[in-house]
């Protein structure tokens, strides 16, 4: 499997709600306790002991950094992420930073938890079928853990990518407030010597133009040791799919994108093996209106291929609160994740995504992108 790269877009996310813990970390007391249905207090505490659980196990680990979080608030959405790539956390701090829009007083919460998953199908040396999954959520209930531990079967975020003396994943924004030169959570690695200062490696090239904030980190799935696959012959270490997954996640301050969040994901294949059969999405827990206001949330899907809605609508899962009353009594509106675009087949003269292009490349020359409102499709000259 070539590198490649998908292109999300959130304004206000969903899928489903409601989570019961089956005992995560072997507590016997956390069985069967619906996390939703505790105070703010109790629920931050749960995640705070998972967040030191995991930090714990990956001390010793000389390929891993240990879980770190922060809160980035570039345009309206408020949300707090890990580099182990989930986004948001259940009543991450005082003002609620799950997913917060519009962030202030008077935003309300959007999601319990998101994040990437990457599953493919795989044959281990007896031939046999084996399906893995790889996920970065935070709680037992709902990330892939081994039973009654913290070894994590999924994503785990790459050394290299953060400052050691910084409990934060790397933004752009972050500060020198230790003054020693470099911003908080930046690592020494980026120091540009030609340059003489720390440099931000850029969406489109380092110094190039930034959003207003950004987040860059990278995974990879090598402790994923749930079944008998090696992806590397030549290092029975790496387990997993051998995939690296390295993160970006954009804000634009701008009035036509403030209440947009653009994640970016490029997979990339470094074991010594084929992958044939990979596929990428999004799980995800919403709670429009709030996370004590879950349980009559509704969603719905505008198909790619749906003909009623125009273009720029289609591929949108959505979802809204059936009320129209929040927590707090308060209006909630409606939450959207829409994927925008990924490598498709470029040689197969067919329009993969129904989007009007047939053989997309996402590394051709650029071009004149047009469409046409009388006909209904577009065009490249």
């Amino acid at each position: 499997m070539r590198k490649s790269s998908v292109l999300l877009l959130a304004t206000f996310f969903i899928l489903y709600s409601g989570i019961t813990i089956p005992g995560f970390c072997g507590d016997e007391k956390e069985k069967e306790i619906n996390i939703k249905k505790l105070s703010k207090h109790e629920r931050w505490e749960i995640v705070q002991k998972q967040i030191r659980s995991l930090q714990k196990a990956s001390q010793e680990d000389e390929r891993h950094d240990i879980q770190k979080e922060t809160i980035i608030e570039g345009n309206q959405i408020r949300v707090l992420m890990t580099n182990q790539g989930s986004i948001s956390t259940p009543d991450a701090d005082a003002s609620n930073a799950d997913l917060v829009w519009p962030k202030g007083p008077n935003g309300l919460g959007y999601a319990f938890e998101f994040g990437p998953l990457v599953g493919a199908e795989v044959f281990d040396s007896n031939g046999d079928t084996l399906h893995i999954i790889d996920d970065g959520f935070l709680l037992g209930a709902d990330g892939d853990f081994a039973p009654g531990t913290t070894d994590r079967w999924g994503w785990e975020p790459k050394l290299g990518f953060s400052d050691p003396a910084s409990n934060e994943v790397a933004t752009f924004s972050d500060l020198d407030r230790n003054m020693d030169g470099k911003p908080d959570s930046w690592p020494q690695n980026w120091y540009n010597e030609t340059l003489g200062r720390y440099v931000w490696p850029a969406f489109l090239g380092d110094d190039a133009t930034t959003p207003d904030e950004e987040v860059f980190y990278i995974m990879d799935d090598f402790d994923n040791q749930e079944f008998p696959y090696y992806p590397s012959p030549d290092d029975s270490t790496i387990r997993g799919l051998g995939l690296e997954l390295q993160v970006r996640i954009f804000q634009f301050n701008n009035p036509l994108a403030e209440d947009i969040i653009f994640l970016v994901y490029t997979i990339t294949n470094v074991s010594q093996k084929r992958l044939d059969k990979v596929y990428l999405g999004m799980f995800g827990d919403p709670h429009i209106g709030g996370p004590n206001d879950y349980s009559d949330d509704d969603s719905g899907f505008i198909s790619a291929f749906d003909e009623n809605f125009p273009f720029n609508t289609r591929n949108m899962l959505y979802s809204w609160d059936h009320d129209g009353v929040g927590d707090g009594f308060k209006i909630p509106g409606y939450f959207g994740y829409r994927f925008l675009e990924s490598p498709g087949i470029d040689d197969d003269n067919q329009d993969n995504d129904n989007d009007g292009l047939t053989d997309e490349s996402q590394f051709n020359d650029a071009g004149i992108f047009a469409f046409d409102a009388n006909l209904g499709t577009f065009h490249w000259s």
